[in-house]
């Protein structure tokens, strides 16, 4: 008991040591932690997208149509405006550009004249020169109807940043070196945004692998707040003078450590972040979003649109201008979809805002998992040295598929952002290490049990004993076996012929191709029975395959003996039956001495179908459990057939060969005849199965003659003295 401790005890030790390793690691390197916990997230966004919220959004998609029937981008801003007043009379409550105007207009009529002038022509040109300025037009639409446009922060941009459309207020502390500093911008022509209703920043939240998760919704920037696209979109639509943004600290709530961020408020909406201000984006479905073809609003003609359906889709919505043609350089990656238009998820932001509908990771999330991690990792632990490997794997996985669901669970439900990463890493340490512990100490055991028993068993079966100790008592478990057994026919005779030391060189032979086509197809050999093999496949190791795997093994068997009667000096035929069923197999015997062996009405089956193979003249029988979704192999159903000891009547086979044979059109027809002989006969028709009978002989399988000379002699009968009243179809076998 004391060594038994100890080895339990050491068990432990690693095993939590190894863990520990694990916990050490998620918080010295806490970004490739973050960058794992991620992928979990986009998982669960995969397993579980947001459902489209109904919100009155529509997405108008400059996309390849439009391109090829107005020309490619940028397109003249005349056509930008025809675009944003068509939305108007539609009746659009806010445009918002996903698309920058950084540059003038280059097709504008009013630089072709000047650069006309300069060349020497004399041109006169009306009173109005703003109808010539296409960035003038379009900016003129900007103030007839309700535009939000967009701004690109960066550290190396080409422009001041523009003048924020709304102020900023603070409810709470200011987080420290929350103010960036520096930051320029990719922007539009000054005239276009100071012809806007709003301005909002239209880039996400950067991460390593280019998947969009967030985006900061008030972006601090040069000591002032920018929103981005879609809160600013919010506010313009609700007539929002300012924004509100409330810090752990703030009004209302509990401070825990660090000063961060806990919501940001636009008009009526309060809108949850994370501790930078950022909203974790919930994904829906691209396919799920209201969208429209920008060429269908331009020219509804060239698409069948009629102006009371594009009404009825873009009155008092929010529409969304932007692009999913390739070469416009505005796709993204998110958790449901490698390529998406960005104008997509803009429109799923405030789809999700509106909604209210978010997904969060709490603050005490991080020491949730950590809590978990050790819980899991202490059951573990303690049950592993208990219990055999396969057990051990066994709870391994089932508390892995506890953890995993739960988390998964919290999503959900909760939609809360809880990782298994740090649960799992530390469970798979845990069993790793304990495992190999364990492993080790057992096999301190097994040297015991090869020294004591190499001299009394066999050493495949002293392995086994040594790796599972616990065999070593009486009795098996159930199992579905595939069982052959195989005989020589006329063994007696031969024996009769021969002195000892001459039959024992006969079966030695015999028996060692036998086992050896038994052996390449992964048999068991239970036992040799004078000129007999009893074989089993499923046992003690499980094969998915073993139906397959046997009927593998006879086609070997008749290939051995076909070489083995070339040099033989007498010529012998076998009889091999094979049967599948649940039986009982393991340490059989006595308590003084055993056998790896099984029993059961499955065996039974098998041995009394090879004994009827002599009566069919086949050299193999397979029960119909056996042969049973097999492809590949040339089975000929031969007879239905109650044997001596049974009452449920049997379905034999015979098996003439492989695919070869299987595919063949001359054992395809074989197959035919022989149906009908044996449907038939079954019936009671018996001039028509001895017609089916002749065609079967015509098909000059040799292997069949004694089945034919059977049946034949069987209808005979029938012709002469009538077929019996209680004739069922099924013959009744007389002998083993």
């Amino acid at each position: 008991m004391r060594i038994a401790t100890k080895r339990y005890i050491l068990i432990w030790i690693l095993a939590f040591s190894a863990a520990c390793s694990v916990w050490s690691l998620s918080y010295l390197n806490s970004e490739q932690f973050d960058r794992l916990d991620a992928l979990v997230f986009d998982s669960y966004q995969r397993l579980k997208p947001r459902q489209w919220a109904g919100s009155d959004v529509v997405v108008i998609d400059i996309d390849e149509a439009s391109l090829k029937q107005i020309g490619q981008w940028p397109w003249p801003r005349t056509v930008v405006a025809e675009l944003t007043d068509r939305l108007g009379q539609l009746g659009a409550a806010a445009i918002v550009f996903d698309v920058i105007f950084p540059e003038i207009d280059r097709t504008s009529p009013l630089l072709a004249i000047d650069g006309l002038r300069k060349a020497g022509a004399q041109i006169n040109l009306p009173k109005n020169l703003e109808l010539l300025d296409n960035d003038r037009v379009l900016a003129d639409s900007f103030k007839r109807n309700v535009v939000v446009t967009g701004v690109v922060f960066s550290e190396d941009g080409t422009s001041e940043l523009p003048e924020p459309k709304a102020g900023s207020g603070f409810s709470g502390s200011l987080p420290p070196d929350y103010m960036i500093k520096g930051i320029r911008a990719t922007r539009n022509i000054p005239v276009l945004d100071a012809a806007s209703s709003g301005i909002g920043e239209i880039s996400f939240l950067s991460t390593g692998d280019g998947v969009v998760r967030k985006s900061v919704l008030l972006k601090p920037a040069n000591d002032r707040y920018y929103p981005n696209l879609a809160m600013e979109t919010l506010r313009v639509v609700q007539g929002a003078g300012a924004f509100k943004i409330k810090s752990s600290d703030g009004s209302g709530e509990v401070s825990g450590g660090e000063v961060s961020i806990v919501s940001v408020q636009v008009g009526a909406l309060t809108v949850q972040t994370d501790p930078v201000g950022a909203l974790n984006i919930y994904h829906s479905e691209a396919s799920s979003k209201p969208t429209l073809s920008a060429i269908s609003v331009l020219h509804p003609d060239s698409t069948g649109a009629t102006t009371a359906t594009l009404q009825n889709e873009i009155a008092n919505h929010i529409v969304l201008i932007g692009t999913s043609a390739k070469g416009l350089l505005d796709l993204r990656s998110t958790p449901l979809n490698p390529i998406v238009p960005g104008v997509m998820i803009h429109a799923d932001m405030i789809d999700q805002m509106v909604s209210q509908t978010y997904i969060s990771r709490p603050d005490t999330a991080r020491g949730l998992e950590l809590v978990v991690s050790i819980g899991v990792v202490i059951l573990l632990i303690t049950a592993l040295p208990l219990l055999r490997s396969v057990g051990g794997a066994v709870l391994t996985i089932t508390i892995l598929g506890i953890a995993i669901f739960g988390f998964w669970s919290a999503f959900s439900d909760h939609q809360l952002l809880l990782s298994p990463v740090l649960p799992v890493l530390s469970l798979v340490a845990s069993y790793a290490v304990g495992s190999a512990a364990n492993l080790v100490a057992t096999e301190k055991d097994g040297r015991f049990i090869r020294n004591a028993f190499a001299h009394y068993l066999a050493p495949a079966l002293v392995e086994r004993l040594a790796s599972d100790p616990e065999q070593l008592t009486l009795g098996g478990e159930e199992r579905e076996l595939t069982l052959l057994f195989c005989d020589i026919r006329g063994f007696t005779s031969l024996s009769e012929s021969m002195s000892p030391v001459e039959l024992t060189q006969f079966l030695n032979d015999f028996l060692t191709p036998m086992t050896t086509a038994l052996l390449n197809r992964q048999a068991t050999i239970d036992k040799y029975m004078g000129d007999a093999i009893m074989a089993f496949w499923n046992a003690p190791l499980s094969q998915q395959d073993h139906q397959r795997l046997a009927c593998q093994g006879v086609l070997d068997m008749q290939m051995e003996l076909v070489e083995l009667n070339k040099r033989a000096p007498h010529t012998l035929e076998i009889g091999i039956g094979l049967n599948t069923g649940q039986c009982c197999v393991g340490n059989l015997g006595s308590n003084q001495r055993f056998n790896y062996s099984a029993v059961g009405d499955a065996v039974n089956v098998a041995s009394r179908v090879e004994g009827l193979t002599k009566n069919y003249g086949l050299d193999n029988l397979i029960v119909e459990e056996t042969m049973m979704g097999l492809e590949g192999f040339a089975f000929l159903e031969i007879d239905l057939v109650s044997v001596v000891g049974r009452d449920q009547p049997l379905r034999i086979f015979t098996l003439l060969g492989g695919s070869d044979l299987a595919e063949s059109e001359r054992f395809q027809h074989l197959q035919k005849y022989q149906a009908l002989l044996l449907e038939a006969y079954r019936a009671g028709e018996i001039a028509s199965a001895v017609e089916y009978l002749n065609n079967v002989r015509a098909m000059n399988f040799r292997e069949l003659d004694k089945f034919t000379e059977l049946f034949s002699a069987r209808l005979s009968q029938f012709l002469s003295e009538g077929v019996p009243k209680s004739w069922d179809g099924v013959f009744k076998a007389t002998e083993k």
